[in-house]
């Protein structure tokens, strides 16, 4: 029980560290209604006016007004026929959702270094965005651009990442105190991570780099987590031979890394690769080598290793490869007597594209013609980031109606907390009317109704 209390806090703590409020619930007004959406894949949704009324939230509703919040924050929206002041058939709300990710985790390390990535989350890929409306602020909004292309010089690349994040090995504990036993805290190396590699099973790892730029651009960097899994040594400074090699068609290779390290603990090797490695799909091969004077071996290996993701970031030419939907990093700095950027993707079948600029919340028609779609994005030199969807081709979720207890310690006089989950509601509740015969004044909150408002 005492851990259990124990986590509770530290689940407060860290609501605390993400909200930067009081409470980590302060974006809540309760005398509002909200709908939960979940989500569990990144893209644009809609969410239509049939939606609305099916949910039973009123008609008369100003749709300038409507708002929705993730992770604590409003989220910029696009809601078609506001101006008019009324929600009718055919008007529509769009944002850009993103699923759950390991962001959250981070203040549950020690060392929030040690987090392997937060591409991925421990515990779900379920984000949750909530709907609401204001009796009169207006909700955040993308405001429309559209500039004129006159001597603009197209864009020749953009910096692409390409990641591969890996789960197949499971979950791993941190560094043992002593055989199988890590300490309670998170710590280095610790996460879900891929498959082991040892010396008789390299590990391939296919990374999709489509449309390499091979002009005058930066050169591609290659970066990767691997995590230590054993620690035998017996009189060898080292215990860990990592080789990393790539290639572009997955018979031939390069060696780009060789390096030694020891101990349970993790490595994050980083390096320029050469363009003749690079191709529209890069291999990867994570090797460990048996030439180290380790003891006891198990199934003959001593030297076994995870990966916990490689990436690769690297100059992308502007041709769209049967792509539904691109989010990408630009800068733009080809033509610096301008302030805005030419784009001009070639290979394009899109039937309305838009561009969201979700670093600065813009929303840019793109023009096509011939198969080549172009659009003009403003403030060139700064990074940020671009979002490129079909606004034929959008994703839906449910509305569920959610009704928010009011946790704020000075809206109410409780001295006894009972969290339980919602089937155990019932016998919960027995045993908050005991504990009130005893004089507490006791709390039942439901593990859902935390996660709904903190998480």
């Amino acid at each position: 029980m005492a851990s259990r209390i124990l986590f509770f806090l530290c689940f407060l703590f860290c609501i605390d560290a993400f909200s930067q409020t009081q409470y980590g619930n302060d974006w809540i007004n309760f005398s509002q209604t909200y709908y939960k959406l979940k989500i569990s894949s990144d893209g644009v949704y809609r969410i239509t006016y049939n939606q609305l009324q099916q949910a039973g939230i009123p008609a008369q509703l100003n749709p300038k007004n409507i708002q929705i919040y993730n992770k604590g924050q409003e989220v910029a929206l696009f809601v078609s026929g506001e101006n008019d002041g009324t929600f009718d058939s055919g008007d529509f709300i769009e944002f850009y959702g993103s699923k759950n990710d390991g962001k959250l985790d981070k203040p549950l390390y020690a060392n929030p270094s040690d987090q392997p990535h937060d591409y991925y989350s421990l515990y779900t890929d379920t984000a949750t965005y909530f709907l609401t409306w204001s009796a009169s602020a207006p909700g955040k909004r993308y405001t429309s651009f559209s500039g004129a292309s006159n001597n603009l010089t197209p864009e020749p690349y953009f910096m692409h990442t390409a990641v591969s994040y890996f789960t197949d090995g499971g979950y791993y504990s941190g560094k043992y105190i002593i055989s199988h036993m890590s300490v309670s805290e998170y710590t280095e190396g610790e996460g879900i991570l891929g498959a082991l590699f040892y010396p008789s099973a390299p590990q391939t790892k296919v990374i999709n780099t489509p449309s390499f730029y091979s002009g005058n651009a930066p050169a591609p960097l290659l970066e990767a987590y691997i995590s230590s899994r054993s620690n035998s040594i017996t009189g060898g400074t080292y215990n860990h031979h990592l080789r990393i090699e790539s290639g572009k068609d997955g018979s031939s290779f390069t060696v780009l890394k060789d390096t030694l390290y020891r101990d349970y603990t993790i490595i994050k090797p980083n390096f320029s690769i050469p363009a003749s490695a690079m191709g529209s799909q890069t291999f990867v091969r994570l090797s460990a080598i048996k030439d180290l004077s380790a003891g006891p071996a198990y199934d003959g290996y001593t030297d076994y290793q995870a990966p916990g993701y490689v990436k690769i970031t690297y100059p992308r030419g502007y041709t769209l490869q049967g792509e539904q939907a691109l989010k990408f990093t630009l800068k733009g700095l080809q033509n610096s007597s301008a302030n805005h950027s030419l784009l001009q993707f070639s290979n394009s079948s899109f039937a309305s594209p838009i561009f969201l600029d979700l670093t600065n919340n813009l929303r840019i028609a793109g023009t096509q013609s011939a198969g080549v779609l172009s659009a003009v994005i403003p403030g060139a030199g700064t990074n940020k980031e671009v979002y490129l969807f079909d606004a034929t081709n959008y994703n839906t979720a449910e509305l569920e109606k959610v009704s928010f207890t009011n946790f704020n310690p000075s809206s109410f006089d409780k001295n006894f907390l009972i969290v339980t989950h919602s089937s155990l509601l019932s016998k919960a509740q027995d045993y908050s009317d005991y504990r009130t015969q005893t004089g507490y004044k006791p709390l039942v909150v439901t593990t859902s109704q935390l996660y709904d408002q903190f998480y």
